[in-house]
Order: structure tokens, then C-alpha cells, then sequence
């Protein structure tokens, strides 16, 4: 039989029926409260005639566990879904359902005709009572799907130095992905679980999916949170396993002054989306949770790396050792493999491996797919023990004169300085040198400009920024990830003419 990611949930539903599945602020569904609540809401979508195959957007303000609802529902449908971010303009909202194809749309009650775009486009509005009628889970039909090769979900990739690709994630495919983590990240029976990333990212909700599919108990806070709220969420839910991105991570050690543990208790401490610098990686260790994991991935591809916190020991830059089952170089600009320790683009391959992307352009197909490999777009050295480090972006990469010089290494430099908050180091475009290495600084105290500069040539010689630019903020998306070209634009405008060398 063909999988269906919800298979997994269901199966727990039947063995422990009781058990809790989900806690927010408002109420605890058990296992067999939840199955039921995606049977009534599959009925409730079966009635405005949608069948798999179909392709439904959701869009939800605050609604995150009835969001997770909608989302297995669907999925049990064997009904494609994509994310529609309430919050979007409308314009914006109506040009991603028209791009992919979205012909259905799961809303909030109250929600204004205005307020939905797209004349065609059927609505369906959540209906709280999902989670609180009688769980009599055998009095509402179960209509499942075989999912197999048929489209889960359809996620964009975050465009943070492109245009946003569509990418299509079969059933089989997400089993697959989830199966890849099973012997390290794995969520134990009944672990209170925390996911500070929200739901309408792909990521958000493979880590509720994770959770369920496992037995352990996923715990949604409220959407604005403060750190101090947050503890308390973790401590009074005692939660063990917290799965989150470096922004996130960046913000509690702005907030949290211990020189100890604030959070002795927590088993799993699981970063994932950027990566994280040394420094960030001691100092998250030292005052939030020493049992840091790194997990490196991709949207296309699912897990490739994991760092444990053993390898962190030794080793606080790496994002661990390639998982079982992926194929992992790392090659020259020919498509050769590196020596050891010598600088290259990565490249990977085995099953889960999405391809191609959907709407895509063959140039666009040709970059990131060649020759039965894909190509995340990551520049990375791997050390003589198989450890790989990431050392940014294959656009990100300077070429100054001639040599190549990456954003990873001047930021990892120049956030050792004092007076340094945040930095993005990026190029510069220059007639006579191609790249000219820069940084856009947000400073924490009165810096000078040359003491900077000095302070970077000392450790980083002639791959030190000739360029340093103050910024207010740093251009981010909404996971955290610096918005170079964005930088860059900022910098050119403020600049006004070509810098010189």
C-alpha cells in the first residue's frame, strides 16, 4: 500500500489512542481527539469537492493548531497543499495561487471576499469544533488517499539570491526524508516537543509531522512570545526536544546572561536552516543547552549533515557528517572532486532527491540538476575526519583578483570584534577587480572605521573587506537568512559611486 505521510499519526492513534498529541495555549488533544478532528475537517473539504489531486492553499492568521489540522487533512486526502501566508498582501497572495495552481483555500471564519483572492478559487473556513466534539474517531468516515509518488506539498525555496523555485514533495519522498533522521533526531514516545518555527513554512510543519509520526507530544505556544514567556512554555510543559533556526538561537542569547545551562532539561537543542557561527555555537552550548545538533538540509533535498554535540566538541563549526544514504562531495568549478580540506561546491545524491523543480527554466533545471547530482548552491571544505563546514553560498562567493574569497570567513572574523552586533560581508562590483570583498556592519558600541579594518587584515590578510558600510539592520528573511543582494543594492545606493580599492 502506498504511503500516506499520515499513516504514521494514525498508527499511533491506534496503539495509544489517549496519549496527548497536541498542547496550545487553549487546549490538550489526545491522539484519538486529533484523528478524529482531521476526519471531520477531510469531510468537511470532501464537501465543498475537493479530491486528490487538487491542488489547496492555506492560508491562517493565529490559527496554528487548526493549521496542523487542515494540513493532515488534506494530506489524508491525498490533496496537494501549498502555503498561503495570511499576512501577504493580497496581490502578492492571488499571484502564488494563480503561479501554482491553487484552486481551493482553507480561511479563517470572517474572512472578507476581499480578503480571499481569486474569483475561481473555492474557500473553506476552519471550524473549531474539530478538536472538540466527541472523539468517537469511528463515527466520522475515514477518507484516506494512497499517497506514494503524488504530491505532498508544494514549497518555495527562500530566494534569497534568486528567484523562488517551486519545489513539488511527494509522500514517499517526505517518508524518506524523515526516515533519514530516525537514528539521531529522533523524538521520543511521548517527549514534549517545542517548534519555534511556525507552521506556513515547510520546515514548521515537518516538525510537527516529525513529532506525531513519532509518539511524542507537540506543544504549540502562542504566536508572539516573548523569551521569558517562552521558558516558562519549555519549563512548565517540561519540554526536551526544541527544534528551531539561528534566528531564534541569536535572539535567546541576546536574552539569556547565565553562565550555566538555562536549560539543563532539554535532550535535543536541533538548529537547521543557516548556519551558525563558532562563536554562536560556544555560546549556545554554554548558556542555553550543551546538547546542540546542527542539522544541515535542503528544501530539494531533505537531511544531507548532522552535527552532534560530540562533533561540536571538537569541532564548533562543522554541521556534521553526511547521513546514510547520501552521496556527498564536494567538487572544483569542472565537476572534479577536491583534495581534502581544499575549498569546493557541494554536491549531492540518493533517493529523496527531488527533481526537477516545478515551472522552472531549463537554465535554472541545468544549474542546480546536472548529471544525476544536485547542487545546493553551498560552497564547504570537508576535513580528513569527514566533516563538512559550510563557507557560504556559490553566489556568494568573491572573486577578488582572482582569488576566491567567502562571506563565512569574514563574518566569522569580524564577530569576534566587541563592537560588532551584526554583520553580512558581500561583493562589491568593480571594473578593475571583478569583486570587491565588503561588510555591512550594525555595531553594539562607537567603532572606528580603520581600527576595523586593521582588525580584519590581521586575521584574514588579503581576503579582508576593503569596504565597511554601517547599517541599521541587516536585511533578513523571515527564517533569518541574510538578503545579500538586498545588501548589496543597500550599499551601491549609499556608496553612489564605485568604490575604490
Amino acid at each position: 500500500m502506498s504511503v500516506n505521510i499520515t499513516d504514521a499519526i494514525f498508527a499511533q492513534a491506534e496503539r495509544d489512542p489517549d496519549a496527548i498529541a497536541v498542547i496550545d495555549a487553549k487546549i490538550s488533544a489526545s491522539y484519538r481527539v486529533l484523528c478524529h478532528g482531521v476526519r471531520s475537517a477531510a469531510q468537511r473539504f470532501r464537501q465543498a469537492q475537493w479530491k486528490a489531486g487538487d491542488i489547496v492553499g492555506i492560508s491562517l492568521h493565529n490559527s496554528s493548531t487548526l493549521y496542523l489540522v487542515s494540513a493532515l487533512a488534506l494530506a489524508r486526502m491525498g490533496i496537494t497543499q501549498v502555503s498561503i501566508p495570511a499576512n501577504d498582501p493580497a496581490s502578492l497572495r492571488a499571484a502564488r495561487m494563480e503561479r501554482l495552481g491553487v484552486t481551493g483555500l482553507v480561511v479563517e471564519h470572517g474572512r472578507s471576499a476581499s480578503s480571499t483572492p481569486g474569483s475561481s478559487v473555492t474557500t473553506v473556513a476552519i471550524e473549531a469544533n474539530w478538536l472538540t466534539q466527541s472523539p468517537d474517531i469511528a463515527a466520522v468516515d475515514d477518507i484516506r488517499e494512497p499517497g506514494g509518488d503524488s504530491l505532498w506539498i508544494i514549497s518555495e525555496t527562500s530566494g534569497t539570491t534568486a528567484t523562488p523555485k517551486a519545489i513539488g514533495i511527494s509522500h514517499t519522498t517526505e517518508d524518506i526524508h524523515r526516515k533519514k533522521y530516525a537514528s539521531i533526531l529522533v523524538h521520543l514516545p511521548g517527549e514534549r516537543v517545542v517548534s519555534l518555527t511556525n507552521m506556513q513554512f515547510l520546515t514548521g510543519l515537518k516538525r510537527a509531522i516529525g513529532c506525531l509520526s513519532d509518539g511524542g507530544t507537540f506543544t504549540i505556544p502562542p504566536t508572539s512570545f516573548s523569551t521569558d514567556q517562552l521558558l516558562k512554555w519549555i519549563e512548565w510543559h517540561c519540554v526536551t526536544y526544541i527544534s528551531c533556526v539561528p534566528l531564534h538561537l541569536h535572539q535567546l542569547l541576546r536574552d539569556i546572561q547565565t553562565s550555566t545551562p538555562r536549560l539543563p532539561s532539554v535532550r535535543v537543542l536541533r538548529s537547521g536552516s543557516a548556519a551558525l557561527p563558532v562563536s554562536a555555537v560556544r555560546e549556545i552550548r554554554r548558556r542555553i543547552s550543551p546538547n546542540l545538533y546542527i542539522a544541515y538540509s535542503a528544501s530539494e533535498t531533505g537531511p544531507i549533515a548532522t552535527a552532534t554535540p560530540a562533533m561540536l566538541d571538537e569541532n564548533p563549526g562543522t554541521v556534521g557528517l553526511p547521513l546514510e544514504g547520501i552521496e556527498f562531495e564536494i567538487v572544483d568549478n569542472d565537476g572534479s572532486a577536491v583534495s581534502v580540506g581544499m575549498l569546493g561546491h557541494v554536491r549531492v545524491r540518493g533517493p529523496g532527491i527531488e527533481t526537477p523543480y516545478l515551472h522552472a527554466t531549463d537554465a535554472g533545471q541545468a544549474k542546480a540538476f546536472r548529471g544525476g547530482w544536485f547542487y545546493p548552491g553551498d560552497i564547504a571544505v570537508v576535513n580528513s575526519d569527514g566533516l563538512v563546514f559550510l563557507k557560504g553560498r556559490s553566489d556568494d562567493v568573491m572573486n577578488f583578483d582572482g582569488i576566491m574569497v567567502g562571506p563565512a570567513e569574514i563574518e566569522s572574523v569580524l564577530r569576534q570584534h566587541p563592537a560588532v552586533k551584526e554583520v553580512a560581508a558581500f561583493a562589491l562590483p568593480s571594473p578593475d577587480h571583478q569583486d570587491i570583498p565588503a561588510a555591512a556592519i550594525v555595531s553594539a558600541q562607537p567603532l572606528q572605521i580603520d581600527e576595523l579594518q586593521h582588525f580584519c587584515i590581521a586575521r584574514l590578510g588579503v581576503r579582508a573587506p576593503r569596504v565597511f558600510l554601517r547599517f541599521d539592520e541587516i536585511p533578513k528573511n523571515s527564517m533569518g537568512k541574510i538578503l545579500r543582494r538586498r545588501v548589496t543594492e543597500l550599499a551601491v545606493k549609499a556608496l553612489k559611486k564605485p568604490p575604490r580599492s
